[in-house]
């Protein structure tokens, strides 16, 4: 926003965009004053939209790797969508392989999810009240199951 002063006769004459004022120059020194302030505010106002922007493209960023990272391996695993592979019907290794598949995309979506929220939490969070206890305590995330491919019923 333009603002252009020149002093008249009769005080200031100030010029805010197409509006024109003229001022004693007491007048003058209070609506400078309020235009100060409200100036000083859309500046903050600007940074912080700023802020969140950039907090907002890392965020995407860290998620977009992690859901590639699933991508990824569940593309490894193709091979049981086509049928048992290498393995027999009654062979357990097999719910082992398909256990590791969920586990896999399990673990690297919930460390991407994790990584995601720290960097939220630490854009909104002063610094030092982030502490891995207070994370883990405040994460409603499950912890994966290491024993995933055991735990599926036998039938």
């Amino acid at each position: 926003m333009g603002i252009e002063l020149r002093k008249i006769e009769e005080g200031v004459e100030i010029k805010i965009g197409i509006v024109r004022l003229q001022l004693s120059m007491a007048e003058a020194a209070a609506v400078m004053t309020v235009l100060r302030v409200e100036l000083g505010r859309e500046a903050e106002q600007n940074d912080e939209i700023r802020r969140l922007k950039e907090i907002i493209e890392r965020d995407r960023t860290g998620l977009a790797h992690g859901l590639d990272q699933c991508r990824k391996t569940a593309a490894s695993y193709d091979w049981i969508c086509e049928g048992r592979g290498p393995y027999e019907y009654d062979d357990d290794r097999y719910r082992m392989e398909v256990g590791n598949l969920v586990s896999s995309v399990t673990d690297t979506a919930t460390k991407a999810l994790r990584e995601s929220g720290t960097r939220v939490d630490e854009a909104f969070i002063p610094r030092a009240r982030l502490t891995s206890e207070a994370l883990e305590e405040a994460d409603p995330l499950p912890k994966p199951n290491p024993n995933y491919a055991t735990q599926i019923p036998q039938g």
